[in-house]
């Protein structure tokens, strides 16, 4: 799971505000400043995804994206409404499937 691979925000934001040593609150923050990185890349990498039809791994990656921020407006639009453009592509699938028997 993603976050079992990084420190939560909260736990960041705690460490940074307690009475910590400067280099502990740089680690903090360097932890931040990648966190964001990866939040970005996780999120360019699902709305590729979906541009190109692979609704399911974007999903995963909207997924992903919401175990590191649960705020992140568009992996919450995107993962109420995948869901239900995956179920409609499937049938499209079987229907092509069936079509050619």
């Amino acid at each position: 799971m993603m976050s079992d691979l990084f420190f939560t925000l909260t736990e960041l934001h705690v460490m940074f505000l307690k009475k910590n040593t400067k280099k502990q609150k740089k680690t903090a923050m360097q932890h931040l400043s990648w966190i964001q990185i990866i939040l970005k890349v996780l999120l360019r990498r699902a709305q590729v995804r979906e541009n190109l039809d692979k609704l399911s791994p974007a999903l995963e990656d909207y997924k992903k994206v919401l175990e590191i921020d649960s705020t992140q407006c568009k992996a919450l639009e995107a993962v109420s409404r995948l869901p239900k453009q995956i179920e409609i592509q499937q049938e499209k699938m079987k229907r092509r499937v069936y079509s050619k028997t």
